[in-house]
């Protein structure tokens, strides 16, 4: 090395130390330039935002399995009848779609003392909105956020399962429903 003889070890050292620091430094700075140079995504977007369990789109129907405390089964049905009110009344076409798809079912004897089971079934699954409950209340402008606020805090939210479901022909059946002719 050309430096060997420039300085002693020691002095060498220091050099390095100093221009390995400086290095340092300004890579952060640089990276940050680069991420908010004109066209360039926010840092926020460049980070694979985790996939929407409630987004159905490419499945033929989707269930969301709702376990609902029995004390809390009264808030429960009266937020979703207010949803799907509003999913009713919307002027987005998209949204109108969503809340036509659903259907909401639960155990007509559900077990006492246990939490009742409700199945929100979107069926055929809307291929362009999520009927995930927190982009509906806060995100697809379909209700003003201080009512979306309302509605959720009435909503529990554990254990809440979303499955994307596939339709099944039984062996032999044919795309018509009608019945053999005798």
């Amino acid at each position: 090395m050309y430096l060997a003889g420039f300085l002693s070890a020691a002095g060498r050292r220091v050099f390095l130390t100093i221009g390995l620091a400086a290095a340092l430094c300004t890579a952060p700075s640089a990276l940050q330039a680069q991420a908010t140079a004109p066209g360039a995504p926010p840092a926020a977007a460049q980070a694979a935002a985790p996939p929407d369990a409630f987004n159905f789109a490419s499945a033929d129907a989707g269930m969301i399995i709702w376990p609902v405390p029995a004390d809390k089964v009264a808030d429960f049905e009266a937020v979703w009848a207010q949803i799907l009110a509003k999913l009713a009344a919307s002027d987005k076409p998209n949204l109108k779609e969503l809340g036509a798809s659903i259907k909401i079912l639960k155990p007509s004897a559900p077990a006492a003392g246990q939490p009742v089971s409700y199945f929100i079934l979107g069926d055929p699954a809307s291929k362009t909105t999520s009927y995930n409950p927190v982009y509906l209340l806060y995100e697809s402008g379909l209700v003003p956020r201080e009512e979306g606020d309302a509605l959720f805090k009435r909503l529990p939210t554990d254990n809440i399962s979303a499955l994307p479901l596939k339709k099944i022909q039984a062996a032999g059946a044919t795309a018509s429903s009608a019945p053999p002719t005798p």
